[in-house]
Formats: structure tokens, sequence, C-alpha cells
């Protein structure tokens, strides 16, 4: 579907709901191939949840939204920071699952990059992810957004702060396991995709201000860290890859 009729799309069911109109609406881009679109607008409370499903209905995918928000910069050109699929097979050997393939993709495509434009991000719930008993003395912290810093990939630096490998294996023991982090807001946190079975695939936002570590907590507690307080400092950003890239927006 062309981007002028997507917009439209959305616009018209927009206009719909507001409306209060129940019916299905049919909607076909002759520009080429037929494009089809059939939904009942009254099914959604806001335009933002229409976008969504237009969005997943129509299969449009983060290469459609790097478009939108004003493209990707590769850097450390011409150093190549991409990952083969040999390296894309070790980090899922290394973490024990595989990944959706909106991520392997990008990862080979794009490696080390970050926008051209300031692009951010708000979580679905300013909640973390774990709250903690009354009783506890540690406070629990809202997030309500911040921006895209850098993707990692393979980092040509000495240091290798956009290595992933080097964020995997830096975080594994500080976050849930099986959390990949693949991105971060430049500001020491971090957004991690969950390859965990029972949450597969979303992504959240890591607030390093806001973790109390393994070692904190055993002091206080005389306990080791349970699984489910790692969740402490995670906000949900999005359900899956393509998803937060069409959650994301250019700061204006």
């Amino acid at each position: 579907m062309e981007k002028q009729t997507f917009i439209l799309l959305i616009f018209v069911m927009c206009w719909k709901r507001r409306r209060g109109y129940s019916e299905e609406f049919l909607l076909v881009n002759v520009g080429g191939d037929f494009s089809v679109f059939s939904i009942n607008a009254k099914r959604f409370d806001t335009c933002k949840e229409i976008k969504m499903h237009a969005i997943k209905t129509n299969r449009m995918s983060y290469i459609d939204e790097i478009e939108r928000l004003g493209g990707i910069n590769k850097m450390y050109l011409p150093t190549d920071t991409t990952l083969n699929i040999d390296e894309i097979l070790t980090i899922e050997n290394d973490i024990g699952a595989r990944l959706p393939d909106g991520l392997r993709d990008f990862l080979m495509k794009y490696g080390v990059s970050d926008f051209d434009e300031e692009v951010i991000f708000e979580p679905i719930s300013i909640d973390a992810q774990y709250i903690h008993d009354e009783d506890s003395s540690q406070l629990d912290f809202i997030f309500e957004g911040s921006s895209i810093g850098v993707f990692y990939g393979k980092d040509p630096e000495e240091e290798g702060a956009y290595d992933i490998f080097w964020n995997i294996e830096n975080y594994k023991d500080r976050m849930p396991s099986q959390f990949l982090p693949f991105a971060t807001d430049g500001m020491g946190n971090q957004i991690v995709m969950s390859l965990k079975k029972e949450n597969y695939g979303l992504i959240y936002f890591w607030d390093h201000e806001a973790e109390w570590d393994a070692e904190d907590y055993y002091d206080e507690t005389g306990a080791v860290m349970p699984e489910e307080v790692k969740y402490q400092n995670l906000w949900l950003l999005a359900n899956n890859f393509d998803d937060f890239f069409a959650r994301l927006h250019v700061e204006v």
C-alpha cells in the first residue's frame, strides 16, 4: 500500500471512530496492485490503537518505519559493523533462543547505527514491571520516556561500548535471563528484547539508575535476588520489533 493511501486510511478510520460508526468499510488502492483493507472502526478506543492495528494488518515492517523516522545512519563507515549469520547463531546459542526475524535482519543490515533525527519513545506504562512490597526500603520508580542513542553491532572501537557481544556479557547477570540488549539511549540505559518463552519478543527499557543490584539485595535481605525482582527497573515499550519501531516518533 502506498504511503499516502495508508495515511489517508488511518485518517478515515479515525474520522469514523470519532463519529461513532460501527460498520466495516473497505478501501482499495488501484495505484498498481490492489490493496484491500477492512476494519470495524468502533472496535478501538483511540486513533493510536487504530494505527497500530493498521500497521500490523498491512505488515508494515521496521524498514517502513525507518523511512518515516527520517532514515538511519551506519556509524564507523567504511568499517562494516553488521553481523553475519554465524555471529547471529553464536548469540542465539549463548542465549538459548532464536532471535525474531526482524532483529536478525536489522543486525545483519545496519549494525552499529543511529537515527539521523532525534527519535524518542515512551513506555506503554510509566510503572515498572515489578513493584516492591510495601515493607521494602527500595523505591518504585516511574519512567516517562527517552530517546534512541545507538543500535548495537560489532563495535570497531577498542572499548566496544556499542558492541552487542560486550553488552550481552556485561548485562547478563543484571537482567532477567535470556534478555538481549540491542540499543542504548546514550545515558547508560538499555533497550532490550526478551527471548524467554513466556514473554518472547517483548521489548523493554532497562534503567540503570533504578537498578537494585544482586549484592545490595543480598546485604539487605539475606537472600539471593529472585528472577522477578530483576524486572524492577524494566518498562515495557512494545510487543515486538516492528511494533517498537511503529511506536517511535521524531522529536519536534
